[in-house]
């Protein structure tokens, strides 16, 4: 399978003659997949079976990278942002890796924003960036699987977490 990108105007309409191919070696069929933008550029990152990669695209529709960037330590692509130069990947687990502006991995090993505790697994994170800090939702799944809640975090652009404990919302 072929990962393709595409890029459209603010009404809609497409910006590429053909889709752009980001990776064409593909291990499963329909990965995850999360795009984020620094406020010129483009990064992607998809996750195909155990494996995670990210590939940047130019504003103009250009390819940054000339192949896609492995990010080794994650294995369950959450979510991607941007501080407005270099990006997040949080993983499901609640794991950090930075990716620079140009590239590269800052991170050989994910940095744990809050060790997953037995029986509470952290599902569907979201993260964003307000200017300063980044701050990361999930939903904790409470002992027993019935119920859930929802709690948040700051984290600072090196991935150091700001909350001692993360901040229930619901």
């Amino acid at each position: 399978p072929t990962l393709r990108a595409a890029r459209f105007s603010t009404t809609g309409t497409p910006l590429d003659v053909s889709p752009l191919v980001i990776s064409s070696t593909l291990s499963v069929p329909n990965p995850t997949i999360r795009v984020a933008s620094n406020g010129t550029d483009f990064a992607l990152a998809w996750q195909a079976g155990a494996a995670v990669s990210a590939r940047r695209v130019s504003g103009a529709g250009q390819l940054l990278d000339a192949a896609p960037i492995p990010v080794n330590g994650v294995t369950n692509l959450g979510d991607l942002a941007s501080d407005g130069s270099g990006y997040v990947l949080v993983a499901r687990e609640l794991a950090v890796v930075r990716l620079s502006s140009s590239g590269t991995v800052l991170d050989a090993t994910p940095k744990n924003l809050y060790a997953a505790s037995a029986g509470t697994p952290k599902e569907r994170p979201s993260v964003d960036f307000n200017g300063t800090h980044f701050v990361v939702a999930w939903e904790q799944v409470l002992p027993g699987g019935a119920d859930s809640d929802i709690y948040a975090a700051r984290f600072d652009t090196n991935g150091t977490i700001i909350d001692s404990s993360p901040v229930p919302i619901s």
